[in-house]
This record gives structure tokens, sequence and C-alpha cells, in this order.
């Protein structure tokens, strides 16, 4: 027979394992119904980012553009979310 301390322990890392395998379970869910939400396209987190940051998405490129910089013509937006500065 287990000593009461040894039960305390057991159970408390069974109630941990449980939720740590829940909160995977939940994130995958989460991600999965995001990608299927978005027509299962795999750039759908780009396409947003790119659209929150006040770009336009080019499907052929698969690249962000900002058409709101100074002298109107089309920069990337790099992935780091920062504007790139127009090349002298």
């Amino acid at each position: 027979m287990l000593q009461p301390a040894k039960k305390i322990i057991l159970n408390t890392f069974a109630i941990l394992s449980f939720a740590f395998v829940a909160l995977i379970i939940i994130l995958v869910a989460h991600e999965g119904l995001l990608y299927y939400a978005h027509d299962m396209n795999p750039d759908y987190a780009r396409i947003d980012r790119c659209v929150d940051l006040g770009g336009q998405w080019n499907t052929e490129t698969r690249t962000c553009f900002n058409d709101h910089n100074e002298d109107s013509e089309n920069h990337a937006i790099p992935q780091s979310g920062k504007h790139s500065s127009p090349s002298s």
C-alpha cells in the first residue's frame, strides 16, 4: 500500500499530465480550425498579418506589399513586421 505522500505526488503528476495533454490537443485543434477556416491556405497567418499592417497580399508571388509609402511605390513588408524603407 502506498503512503499518503506518495499518493498525493502521483495524483498531482496525473492531473498535470492530463492538463498538459489537453492543452496540446486544444492548441492543435485551434490551428487546424484556423487552417480549415481559411480555405486550407498555408499562408493564412502571413496574409492576416499583412492586412493588419495595412498591406495587400499578392497571391501570385505570395508576398505582402504596402501601398501607403510616400513615393507611392509598392515596397515589400518584411516578415519581421517593420516596413522597408525606400532604397536610395
